[in-house]
């Protein structure tokens, strides 16, 4: 008889900085694509939530720009500091709707072991740790081989973006 080898569930995520503390990851399966647009191309909507910071054309749709920095409880990303000529998007698709989420920093693609995924991550910021619906958005989170810990989302926390 020969040991059984386990085998290893592995999954795909990108992983990005919501700030430039702050880094997150979500599954690719729930990526769209990413991209980068002049700040002034995004059209605010008045009487909006402040995280939602407006909307622009995209191939054919409008999508809603959601800033998850802000919506995260830091800093707004295009706030007067802002000096970039472009901000970074990811374009997400969850429970049939498109949106973009405004992120610091693009990062790369993670293969990640699913058993190595925490559960709950340790040490949140307060301003995570004190917001209910911040809270459900977070699923997990990784720590990467240069020993950073990642955040693991859900694109789903649309539901939550009201709250």
């Amino acid at each position: 008889m020969t040991p059984q080898s386990s085998i290893q569930e592995t999954e795909n995520f990108l992983s990005f900085s919501i700030t430039p503390s702050l880094k997150a990851m979500l599954p690719t399966r729930q990526l769209a694509e990413i991209i980068n647009i002049a700040p002034h191309e995004i059209v605010p909507i008045p009487g909006m939530p402040a995280e939602v910071v407006g909307v622009f054309p995209w191939q054919g749709e409008v999508l809603w720009a959601i800033d998850l920095s802000y919506w995260m409880g830091f800093e707004p990303l295009l706030s007067a500091k802002f000096t970039s000529s472009f901000c970074s998007i990811l374009k997400v698709k969850t429970q049939g709707q498109s949106l973009g989420f405004l992120i610091h920093q693009v990062g790369q693609l993670q293969n990640c072991e699913t058993q190595k995924i925490q559960s709950y991550p340790a040490n949140l910021p307060e301003t995570i740790l004190n917001h209910p619906a911040r809270n459900n958005c977070i699923k997990g989170a990784w720590l990467n081989s240069q020993g950073e810990r990642l955040l693991l989302l859900d694109a789903a926390l649309i539901q939550f973006l009201e709250h």
